[in-house]
């Protein structure tokens, strides 16, 4: 379904028309002009205009100058295609590693798997702060590499400690706090990798970025299937995991990243990151300390509805639950990449108060939202039942019309997502807190009038109205915000 729906979209993102896109990749630095300046010099008249402009979007790799020597730093186009395939390629891993615990092993152990994932989601959420995104859209650099890495490890740390005393006092038992502590482990290298991805979105290489997660996906799946088809144990399967995203992020994320501070930022250390800088990690965190009681209530929009399910339903039902609505994660992923692509950009447009250019990018991103969204609705409605078989196992099924409300939800969050990244790239960060709390609201209460009557038909419920508030608040913020900023140009 993924496929079908990336696959429809790609050739769109693709034609979209950006001349103006490649005007201004990076702030502070003189973009290329080979293309655009050819289309006002004398040698470039008998050049028609649209050749001219065909020939500027074509152009994989603009030219930056610093300090009298020339780099290469890639267009808009070709980020957005590796962002597009190495978030395809990670999330089809990602959703693989259900499907192989589905295969080899029980709903149980899915389930396990699916609530070790749920508790660790939020609080890992919340220590990231959003920095990556906060990183990637500080134009003025006013926070060094080193601020953000102390200011992530230290929130990390209290992360790791949050989650074990989580697990304590709601009294799980031993093996579910292994396991928990496992994915935890894993999510906090993770996490410290996208600070890594952060300074390498910074300067617009998305292709490092894309490189590393086809990489991490790739082995992490292979290293799951590994251990779960010889031991049958999801402990040692989440400690594979932990494994292989500790030897990418060591191992390649640390030295790509040097590459490319040494290639464009001259005078910025590309050494591994040291802690200094306390002051300025403080006051970092506290900046971005909404954007991470925001992206929190996030991921409980999404984890609410699972923490009903296993105390309604158990965990069996959790796993088929987790299975399916695997497929929004996966369709969230690919929106998220292309707004992690395009985020930049939204932020250098707002501060240069290029509005129309602006509200010009984020339409045609909503709309490649909504058309994903609409195809992946079809292909549930079609084909849902086959798919879930076919994937995991006969008994995953009989949830084909979860399936579709799943779909539906991933429509309607998808578009909400592109609102998201509008806001941050506005600066809009501390309203996106009260937003995400009414989202949170909307969930836990349509999720406790509907898991208890209709299961897991219910949870999905609760997405579609968390969704659908998430929406129409995120879309009011933006339309306020322009209309204010164009007013008081």
């Amino acid at each position: 379904m993924l496929l079908v729906a990336v696959g429809n979209i790609y050739p769109a993102i693709l034609s979209i028309p950006c001349d103006d896109l490649l005007s201004a990749l990076v702030p502070n630095r003189m973009t290329s002009q080979s293309n655009t300046d050819n289309c006002t010099s004398d040698a470039s008249l008998s050049m028609p205009a649209a050749e001219c402009q065909s020939a500027a979007l074509n152009t994989d790799i603009s030219a930056i100058y610093f300090g009298g020597r020339q780099v290469s730093q890639p267009s808009l186009r070709t980020n957005l295609s590796w962002t597009l395939l190495g978030n395809l390629v990670y999330a089809g891993c990602q959703w693989s590693m259900l499907m192989v615990i589905a295969k080899l092993g029980t709903p149980q152990l899915v389930g396990r798997f699916s609530l070790g994932l749920a508790i660790t989601a939020p609080v890992i959420t919340l220590a990231s702060c959003q920095l990556r995104m906060v990183q990637a859209t500080d134009a003025k650099h006013d926070y060094s590499f080193s601020d953000y890495f102390t200011a992530r490890l230290l929130c990390l740390a209290a992360a790791v400690v949050a989650i074990f005393a989580v697990t304590v006092v709601t009294q799980h038992n031993p093996a579910v706090i292994a396991v928990v502590m496992a994915i935890a482990a894993a999510k906090a290298l993770e996490s410290v990798s996208d600070i890594y991805y952060g300074s390498m979105q910074q300067h617009e290489r998305m292709d490092l970025v894309s490189k590393s997660k086809i990489i991490k996906g790739l082995f992490s799946l292979g290293a799951l299937a590994a251990a779960i088809y010889f031991t049958r144990d999801v402990l040692l399967g989440s400690l594979s995991l932990a494994l292989v995203w500790g030897a990418i992020l060591i191992g390649y994320d640390v030295r790509n990243r040097a590459r490319v501070v040494k290639q464009y930022a001259q005078g910025e250390n590309s050494h591994f990151a040291s802690l200094k800088n306390w002051r300025s990690a403080a006051a970092l965190i506290w900046l971005a300390l909404p954007l991470g009681i925001s992206g929190l209530l996030n991921s409980l929009r999404t984890n609410i509805p699972r923490y009903y399910v296993v105390a309604c339903r158990g965990e069996a039902q959790l796993g088929v639950f987790s299975a399916v609505t695997y497929v929004m994660v996966a369709v969230l992923t690919v929106v998220y990449g292309i707004g992690e692509c395009s985020a930049p950009r939204l932020a250098k447009y707002y501060a240069e108060n290029r509005y129309k250019a602006f509200i010009g990018l984020l339409l045609k991103l909503a709309a490649l939202a909504v058309f994903a969204g609409v195809i992946g609705i079809a292909v549930s409605l079609l084909w849902g039942s086959k798919i879930l078989s076919i994937l995991f196992t006969p008994e995953y099924a009989r949830a084909a019309n979860v399936l579709v409300l799943v779909m539906a939800a991933s429509a309607v969050t998808s578009v909400a997502a592109i609102t998201n990244y509008a806001m941050t790239a506005t600066r809009d960060i501390a309203v996106q807190l009260p937003i995400f709390a009414l989202v949170c609201g909307a969930t836990a209460a349509v999720c406790s009038i509907a898991v208890p009557r209709y299961g897991i038909s219910g949870a999905a419920l609760g997405l579609l109205a968390g969704a659908i508030v998430h929406l129409i608040l995120g879309s009011a913020v933006v339309v306020r915000g322009l209309t204010l900023s164009m007013r008081n140009k």
